[in-house]
């Protein structure tokens, strides 16, 4: 089983006035259900964050991320995490 697919998806709200907008996915571990993330994607700046913070200490995508990145069908990985 891939880590990503171990996170129900459960909700996602839009903010911003269109220009600066920003969706924000709220994700629940299966297994453990008092564990939540919350994934924050920019579409403007090509760049997501969550509430892990795997990323900014380790400077590695999380799961949570790769799970919202299936949820909203992207096909490529953000400019802003290829090296």
């Amino acid at each position: 089983m891939t880590f990503e697919l171990m996170y129900v998806m459960k909700g996602e709200k839009e903010k911003g006035d269109g220009v600066e907008e920003s969706i924000y996915y709220w994700l629940q571990d299966a297994e453990r259900a008092n564990t939540r993330y919350i994934v924050i994607k920019h579409d403007a700046h090509e760049m997501m964050y969550c509430s892990c913070m795997k990323l900014k200490s380790v400077r590695i995508p999380c799961h949570h991320m790769f799970a919202v990145m299936k949820y909203a069908n992207m096909k490529q990985i953000l400019n802003g995490y290829i090296l």
